[in-house]
């Protein structure tokens, strides 16, 4: 369990993570029932038109795969950064802790 002085810091990671994870992972969520439907053909948008379904599935993968991990890093780095008690871990100091 965290000691009172990782507090801010577990804080700030939490709050960084939110900041640049929560959106994408909610449309994550969301977009993996519609996609179920699109297969499934029942997907409003495309029902049962090969064509709309070929480019709706695309588009998804597109914005699953196609996604620069490091920047989101590099925007959520700052959020824990600014707080001055928040302690840099590497996993595997994290991992032995």
């Amino acid at each position: 369990m965290p000691g009172p002085s990782r507090v801010p810091a577990v804080t700030a990671a939490l709050r960084a993570f939110k900041d640049a994870r929560y959106a994408r992972t909610q449309w994550l969520v969301r977009s993996s029932g519609e996609t179920g439907e699109v297969y499934e053909w029942m997907y409003p948008a495309s029902r049962s038109d090969p064509a709309r379904l070929r480019a709706e599935l695309a588009e998804r993968q597109k914005k699953i795969w196609d996604f620069d991990v490091d920047r989101m890093v590099e925007e959520a780095a700052p959020g824990i950064d600014s707080n001055p008690k928040t302690e840099r871990h590497t996993a595997t100091q994290v991992g032995a802790q």
